[in-house]
């Protein structure tokens, strides 16, 4: 990170920062054109460098972000973060992105049809072709245990997955059993890169909320993939329960630990019962 010798903003530790519900009801609102831009930071987020800096959204556009830095992301680190971006959106969340008519900036290119896999034998499956309005989709994401340095538990590298959460769209069972038997939903799944979307995300929203020299950053090394993912930072949090927003964030000091709260599609449960899916806690950094 760049060094900087200008003094460090008082942080009151006992208070919640951008508490989602109170400071930004409507930011992630699905289908809400208005956009939060944070104002220039003048140098790159991830690796400090201030060369050839660009517009940088927190949450991807693909998943309908639309809190934005206009510079905030150097060339190398943009084309590093659009990887493992490109992957989540173009293989984990591809069906619900087609189906939610989430933001694509290639519109003529989106599918027309989705896969369903289609099981002949016992470790054996060819995939099917199925229309988009016939298709059953869901948002299925991992369930993983909190992050180490909060629950005292062994460290381990890469994410602790204990189980699935699985959001069925409209009509997600009817559909899939009008295909016969032996049919399945599949989605691809990259521990490593959904951490590092995590991560990014957690990152971003920290320093537009709290500012860059606040706190001591964690996460830097995660997004770059210059470090080991560690589940020290990255693990599963309580939920924060409403299902009116297509995301939730929410930012809080736990003791001098800066910690992003997470729910990606919390919306997204027609079919499932309960609350809204999991929510990711991302230890972001320290006090400064």
């Amino acid at each position: 990170m760049r060094n900087d010798s200008s003094p460090h903003t008082s942080i009151d530790l006992s208070r919640k920062y951008c508490t989602f519900h109170e400071s930004l009801p409507m930011a992630f609102a699905l289908n809400d054109g208005r956009v939060k831009t944070y104002p220039s930071i003048g140098h790159c987020i991830y690796c400090g460098s201030d060369r050839k800096l660009s517009r940088e959204h927190i949450i991807p556009f693909g998943l309908g972000g639309n809190l934005v830095f206009t510079d905030a992301s150097c060339d190398q680190c943009a084309r590093v973060t659009s990887d493992f971006e490109r992957y989540c959106l173009r293989n984990m969340f591809l069906a619900a992105r087609t189906h939610m008519n989430l933001p694509t900036r290639k519109r003529k290119e989106r599918p027309k049809t989705l896969r369903l896999s289609y099981f002949k034998n016992e470790g054996d499956h060819e995939w099917l072709d199925i229309p988009v309005s016939d298709h059953p989709y869901a948002v299925v994401l991992p369930v993983i245990q909190p992050p180490t340095l909060f629950s005292g538990a062994p460290h381990r590298d890469g994410l602790v997955i204990e189980g699935t959460s699985v959001r069925a769209g409209p009509n997600f069972y009817q559909k899939l059993q009008s295909f016969g038997p032996n049919k399945a939903f599949t989605q691809e799944f990259s521990p490593d890169l959904f951490g590092r979307l995590l991560a990014k995300i957690a990152h971003g929203y920290a320093v537009g909320e709290v500012g860059s020299y606040n706190f001591r950053p964690f996460l830097q090394g995660l997004i770059l993939g210059t470090q080991t993912f560690s589940s020290s930072f990255i693990g599963g949090g309580s939920s924060q329960g409403s299902r009116r927003l297509l995301h939730q964030l929410s930012l809080e000091w736990r003791a001098s630990f800066l910690v992003c709260s997470i729910t990606l599609f919390s919306m997204e449960a027609s079919d499932s019962a309960g609350s809204a899916g999991p929510t990711y806690d991302v230890i972001v950094g320290m006090a400064a």
